[in-house]
């Protein structure tokens, strides 16, 4: 299966040398079809090991060239398929490397002795939850010295939102109006959990056919008023719909029903504070 994959990317390969491009699909494909193993476990031979690692040590390879590749595959399929719905989907995963080798080398993740890199995602499924592809993958970590300082805070507070780490919801849908922005044709629903709960998202929708589903990380005030949403909906929308779910208690394990009840309606809502001198 990841065989045929690895040649759908050969032509957005740009990587500026024919041998570094099939290189790239000889790997993505022994990788693939051995998920789980190590390099030397999925390539087998030496000579394939080795042609790994010198490309990932190659000087002018850089990790947004791969995700180019693959946004690019993935944005002409939809091109060329034209759903009727994608669901583009942001999430972050922690990629913990403490315990290797290369820690040494690595900044930090939320402690000072924690190596590695956060990697957020933002994924594309169809209506049926299929995969289509990777629209981008951003990374980062921290560098030790900034963690656990007096005043870290207070400093992050009075930062601009673009230097924070959750400007990378904001910044992922940006790219997805960008680049899908001419694909009318198509509606796209970008979903976050709450760490996207930040209002210069919620604001930032500029496409007609692209909205988004953001998990909210509180009760939010309407605007101009002092009701939450939940009271607003509550008082105002009638219930549309009523369901039950299992849940389990994370310590005891121990699973119960809830009984959820669905109510949907337009509210302006208040926008989040911002220090003096930023909007």
């Amino acid at each position: 299966m990841f065989t045929d994959y690895a040649s759908t990317l050969r032509e957005y390969s740009i990587f500026g040398d024919k041998r570094l491009s099939e290189r790239f699909v000889a790997m993505i494909a022994g990788l693939g079809n051995n998920f789980g193993k190590s390099i030397p476990q999925s390539l087998g031979k030496p000579s394939q090991v080795k042609a790994a690692y010198n490309f990932f040590s190659h000087k002018r390879i850089e990790y947004q060239m791969i995700t180019a590749c693959e946004r690019d595959r993935v944005v002409f399929h939809i091109r060329q398929s034209r759903p009727a719905v994608v669901l583009a989907i942001q999430d972050t995963t922690t990629l913990d490397y403490t315990g290797t080798r290369s820690a040494k080398h690595l900044d930090s993740l939320t402690e000072p002795h924690l190596k590695g890199f956060y990697a957020h995602n933002h994924a594309l499924f169809d209506a049926h939850g299929v995969p289509l592809g990777m629209l981008d993958q951003y990374q980062w970590n921290r560098p030790p010295q900034t963690i656990g300082t007096k005043g870290t805070k207070g400093i992050q507070r009075r930062r601009p939102i673009e230097e924070k780490e959750s400007w990378r919801w904001v910044e992922q849908f940006d790219l997805l109006q960008d680049t899908f922005g001419q694909d009318a044709q198509t509606t796209f629903i970008d979903i976050s959990d709450r760490d996207g709960d930040v209002h210069e998202l919620l604001q930032n929708r500029r496409c007609e056919h692209i909205h988004y589903i953001v998990r909210s990380r509180g009760d939010r005030s309407e605007h101009q008023t002092h009701r939450t949403v939940r009271q607003a909906l509550a008082a105002e929308q009638p219930v549309a719909a009523d369901y039950a779910v299992e849940v389990q208690n994370h310590k005891t394990k121990v699973k119960r029903s809830a009984q959820v009840e669905l109510r949907f309606g337009s509210v302006v809502i208040q926008a989040g504070y911002r220090p003096k001198g930023q909007t």
